[in-house]
């Protein structure tokens, strides 16, 4: 029967050894039968970086026979590859197991066929993320151009529509950062962080002024995990904000934080190992069991103001700390997030939290070499100086222009600090290079990286790449001088 099949059967022992095989498993691989027999084991016939895979999962269905199905990439006498599905079955003599029996699938043409369709759903994807960033931005346009032209018609109202601007700005950098977020170089900055702190950090803004109750169920000796503690506090933010919003008629949140240990694979496909567990629960609305498939999907929302980015900013934040994060929801009786985050095995730098605000007086004078290829930014920049007299900032959209100054300048009147633009667009140097240059005439030079791009390795990590500290695009006013201040000085300003 084995032999009609259109499929491959092999029989094998408890060491790998292959006791049978029929005609299509040789047809497959290329063998003779002998040759299959006598001198291989199941590791060679894959490719030979899951040689040792498939060896430890021999040794897991020896444990536990009832493993279930799992992929390889199969590899026949030639070299060539195909991608194979194997089910297996225990052989029993008697009571004790012996060896399994295989049906191996060829999956080639189905994956292939996956993938088209991947490719196809990303272009949709692709379409329904543009429309979005056109629709939210072109909101946020709006809001700044009617309140830019109230101020031309009654100068009066200058600082009312100067405060509405800087919302609407604040909130299309809100929106900026968020997109960012399903960028696959959207890399976290790894500390060592207590998720306790974080989530009662993320409490205080988001639950501000509700009447909703909160019951904080905190493991006192909970894990230190490896994390972005900002993009974490995004998490706990959207979260806390959807469990309050579907409460309109109040009721309790619970959060739970415990310490795990899982199994492989016991949550999606999270490796064995220690987790700490977070359970955000409400006693809301609930969720919709055809709902609850799309809520991780950008743009989707049920909410009449939604911009369906919330629940998808979690999924990937979490995705790329290679967590996981699962939901559970009973309409009209509320619903669970449940997220996992490995334990921090190795040992990190703990950050302190800048502090905020700033004293000018504490300035000595200081010169500062700006460099960005945006005329915009190299103007407001000078205008700082023009506020703060001991800071003396000059500016240069020319990189090449502004070395040539700074080797010029530098033997009578140095500079303290630079602050270079990472991407210089019109020039084949970026950031880096200009650091490496500006260091050959002056390797004491404090640096600091300048970009929007905050997922870069040379701005996630910039200290490997020579930088002493970052500032990030857009910044304001108060941490533009925190970070100079620090840097220069090397302390945190009181």
């Amino acid at each position: 029967m084995t032999e009609l099949l259109p499929v491959a059967v092999l029989e094998v022992g408890l060491d790998g050894s292959i006791y049978y095989a029929n005609s299509k498993t040789l047809e497959w691989f290329g063998y003779e039968k002998e040759e299959l027999l006598k001198n291989l084991k199941t590791h060679d016939l894959v490719i030979p970086s899951q040689r040792n895979k498939i060896k430890e999962n021999l040794k897991n269905r020896i444990q536990n026979p009832d493993l279930g199905p799992i992929e390889y990439t199969g590899m026949n006498k030639n070299g060539g590859s195909f991608d194979v599905l194997l089910f297996a079955s225990a052989i029993m003599k008697g009571e004790n197991l012996v060896g399994f029996r295989g049906v191996l699938m060829d999956i080639s043409e189905r994956k292939k066929h996956l993938s088209e369709l991947q490719k196809i759903s990303k272009l949709e994807s692709l379409g329904i993320l543009a429309g979005g960033i056109a629709h939210n931005f072109k909101n946020i346009l709006a809001a700044i151009t009617l309140s830019v032209d109230v101020i031309k018609m009654s100068p009066l109202s200058i600082d009312k529509q100067l405060n509405r601007i800087t919302a609407s700005l604040e909130q299309a950098n809100a929106l900026a950062t968020r997109f960012q977020t399903f960028t696959k170089s959207n890399e976290p900055t790894l500390e060592s962080v207590n998720i306790n702190e974080i989530i009662e950090n993320s409490i205080e803004i988001a639950l501000a002024g509700t009447s909703n109750k909160i019951d904080l169920k905190f493991e006192k000796n909970i894990f230190p995990i490896k994390a972005d503690s900002k993009q974490l506090n995004e998490v706990m933010m959207n979260l806390l904000i959807n469990s309050n919003q579907a409460m309109p008629k109040g009721g309790k949140i619970t959060i739970t934080t415990s310490n795990v240990k899982l199994s492989d694979s016991q949550v999606q496909s999270l490796s064995k190992g220690e987790y700490v567990k977070i359970e955000i629960t409400d006693e809301g609305i609930g969720i919709e069991k055809d709902v609850i498939e799309e809520i991780f999907t950008p743009f989707y929302t049920t909410k009449k103001d939604g911009q369906g980015l919330g629940l998808p900013t979690v999924y990937f934040i979490i995705k790329n700390h290679n967590g996981a994060i699962t939901v559970n929801s009973v309409v009209d009786k509320g619903t669970t997030f449940t997220i996992y985050l490995e334990k921090q095995i190795e040992e990190l730098e703990q950050k302190e939290s800048i502090q905020k605000g700033i004293n000018t007086k504490k300035f000595r004078k200081t010169r500062v070499l700006l460099i960005d290829d945006d005329i915009n930014i190299t103007n407001s920049m000078a205008d700082v100086s023009e506020i703060i007299t001991d800071l003396e900032i000059e500016t240069f959209n020319n990189p090449l222009k502004a070395i040539k100054y700074f080797k010029e300048i530098h033997p009578n009147n140095p500079f303290d600090i630079a602050i270079l633009d990472m991407t210089l667009v019109g020039y084949e140097i970026d950031g880096l290079d200009v650091l490496n240059e500006l260091r050959k005439i002056d390797q004491n030079l404090k640096a600091l990286v300048f970009s929007g791009h905050s997922a870069k390795p040379v701005v996630s990590h910039y200290k490997e790449f020579g930088f002493d500290g970052r500032l990030d695009k857009p910044c304001n006013f108060e941490h533009l001088l925190d970070t100079i201040y620090e840097v220069v000085y090397n302390q945190k300003n009181a």
